[in-house]
C-alpha cells in the first residue's frame, strides 16, 4: 500500500495510491495536521506533496511515531516526466509540479499523438490560491500563474474597503452586476475565468498555440464551475495522482508496490 499526502494551505489529505484514482481516506484542516489518522494496516510507502513546510515537518514527526516507513517528499529535483524550463526551480510549489505531471500524463494516454504538434496543456486549481501551469510540446513546463482564490478576493474586498459588503461564493455571477453586491459576485468571477482565457490569447499569439487542453480541479473549482464555457478535463484528485506518479518514477520498487 502507498499511501499519499497532500498537504494545501486550507486542507490536507490522505490517500491510498495504487488504484484506478486515489482513494482519499481523510481529510482534515492543515492547521490540525497533528491530528492526522494513519490507517491501522501496514503501508510500505509514504508519499508527500506539501506547500505549507512547517506542516510538513509536523506529519514528519507524526509518522516517526506510527511508523518506521520514511516518507518520500517530492521536490523539483525528483525525476519528472516533464522538464522544467523556470527560471526559479526551486521555489515552484510541489503541487504545480504534481498537477502538471498528472496533466501530460493523461494527455499522453488519451490524445492522439498526431494533435501534439501547436498544442498546450494547461492546469488549473481552484483552492486557497488560483495555480496555472503551462506545458506545451514536448512536455515542456514554461510557467505559469497564481493568483487569488475565489474566497480570497471575495474576503479582500470586503476587509480591505468601508463600505463593501461581504458576499459568498455561491452567489457568483458573470451577468453584469445590478447591485453593488451582485458587481462583487461578477466582477470576481469574470477576473478569474477572464484570467485563464487571457492566458489562452496569449499562448495563441506569442507561442502560436492552435489548441490548449485544460486540465481543471482543486476544493474550490465548483465555486466556478457553471461559468465556465469551455471544453476542459476534471481528473479528480489531480494532485494526489501525479503525487503517486512522481513516487513511482522515483523508486524502483515501487513497481512491486500495490
Amino acid at each position: 500500500m502507498i499511501l499519499l499526502c497532500d498537504i494545501g494551505n486550507s486542507v490536507t489529505k490522505l490517500a491510498i495510491g495504487g488504484l484506478d484514482k486515489p482513494e482519499i481516506i481523510e481529510s482534515i484542516k492543515t492547521g490540525d495536521i497533528e491530528s492526522l489518522k494513519l490507517p491501522s494496516e501496514k503501508f510500505k510507502a509514504f508519499a508527500i506533496t506539501s506547500v505549507v513546510p512547517h506542516a510538513t515537518e509536523k506529519l514528519i514527526n507524526v509518522l516517526k511515531d506510527k511508523s518506521e516507513v520514511l516518507p518520500y517528499l517530492v521536490s523539483h529535483n525528483s525525476r519528472l516526466n516533464i522538464s522544467l524550463e523556470y527560471e526559479t526551480p526551486e521555489t515552484l510549489g510541489i503541487d504545480r509540479i504534481c498537477n502538471s505531471v498528472a496533466a501530460v500524463e493523461h494527455f499522453h494516454k488519451n490524445i492522439p499523438s498526431s494533435v501534439n504538434k501547436n498544442t498546450a496543456i494547461v492546469t488549473a486549481d481552484f483552492g486557497t490560491a488560483t495555480t496555472v501551469n503551462v506545458i506545451l510540446s514536448h512536455s515542456r513546463f514554461i510557467g505559469g500563474m497564481i493568483l487569488p482564490g475565489i474566497e480570497m478576493l471575495l474576503n479582500t474586498l470586503h476587509s480591505n474597503t468601508a463600505q463593501l459588503p461581504e458576499v459568498k461564493a455561491i452567489e457568483l455571477i458573470t451577468d453584469v452586476g445590478k447591485s453593488t453586491r451582485q458587481s462583487i459576485a461578477s466582477g470576481v468571477a469574470n477576473a478569474t475565468l477572464g484570467s485563464l482565457l487571457n492566458l489562452e490569447a496569449t499562448l495563441k499569439r506569442k507561442y502560436s498555440i492552435e489548441k490548449t487542453y485544460w486540465y481543471l480541479g482543486g476544493g474550490k473549482l465548483g465555486q466556478i464551475k457553471e461559468f465556465i464555457n469551455f471544453d476542459y478535463f476534471e481528473i479528480p484528485c489531480l494532485t494526489l495522482r501525479g503525487l503517486e506518479l512522481i513516487y513511482r518514477l522515483n523508486n524502483t520498487h515501487a513497481k512491486n508496490i500495490s
